[in-house]
Order: C-alpha cells, then sequence, then structure tokens
C-alpha cells in the first residue's frame, strides 16, 4: 500500500514538471527588461527628506543646476512618503 501511493505521488510530481515554468521564465523577464535609454544614460538617486535641512521639493530644485553641471541627465527618485 505505501508503495502504490509513493508511486502515485511520484507520477503526480512528474506530471506537475512541464514545460509551462519555460514560458512563464520567459514573460517575467521580458516584463522586467530595462528599457534602452536605461543603458546609456547616469542616474543619480536622490531621497527629498535628506537631501536639503528643508527636505523639500523646493529647496531640491535649487540644486538642479548642480547636478546638470556634474552630468546627472536622470534623477530616480526614492519613495515620497509623508507623515500625518
Amino acid at each position: 500500500m505505501k508503495k502504490m501511493i509513493f508511486s502515485l505521488a511520484a507520477i503526480v510530481l512528474v506530471a506537475g514538471c512541464n514545460n509551462d515554468s519555460k514560458k512563464e521564465k520567459t514573460h517575467m523577464t521580458q516584463v522586467s527588461k530595462s528599457p534602452e535609454w536605461s543603458h546609456s544614460t547616469n542616474i543619480y538617486e536622490v531621497n527629498i527628506r535628506q537631501y536639503t535641512p528643508e527636505g523639500t521639493f523646493n529647496a531640491f530644485v535649487k540644486e538642479l543646476p548642480r547636478l546638470k553641471e556634474m552630468g546627472v541627465q536622470t534623477i530616480w527618485f526614492m519613495f515620497i512618503t509623508s507623515i500625518v
């Protein structure tokens, strides 16, 4: 009886392993593929709350010319949260 249950479990396990997982991996790769422009730019990450003493967008805007002089082409903003 134990051999029959083990054999049945093995058959179910093997039958469950099909090539659909290969299709799923391909789909995930396509979804998470980086856009072409991101391969030829530099990205500067900014945490607005900690970038300036004020921690505001208005204070950060004053820094944009300096970042441009440094050659920054793309700005990546960290998560923006608010405390209420």
